[in-house]
């Protein structure tokens, strides 16, 4: 009886155990595979981050041109508005300073 027992007793325990170890191994794999999802969103968010980076460059190089542009731009509203004086100033000089200088004389 006490051989039976103890068997009895060695076989819950050998069962409990068996039962403990598949429990641990499907918790483990389920700690695996949100390791492996988790993985997986750090690299999209690492590849996304760096789209962002190469966006955000772009967009820098985007402004500065904008900006070259933008001068230029100024510059040349600049030299028209010159022209457009000089060309005033021209027209000023040929109607009232040249005839004023050729009565004089």
């Amino acid at each position: 009886l006490e051989q039976q027992i103890s068997l009895s007793l060695e076989s819950h325990f050998v069962m409990s155990a068996q039962s403990i170890n598949s429990k641990m191994e499907e918790r483990l794999d389920a700690i695996k595979a949100l390791c492996h999802a988790a993985l997986k969103q750090k690299q999209c968010i690492q590849k996304q981050r760096e789209k962002f980076k190469e966006a955000l460059s772009e967009l820098k190089e985007l402004k500065a041109e904008y900006e070259m542009l933008q001068n230029e731009n100024e510059t040349f509203e600049e030299d028209k508005r010159r022209s457009q004086l000089h060309q005033c100033y021209i027209c000023y000089k040929s109607i009232v300073i040249e005839p004023n200088t050729q009565i004089q004389t």
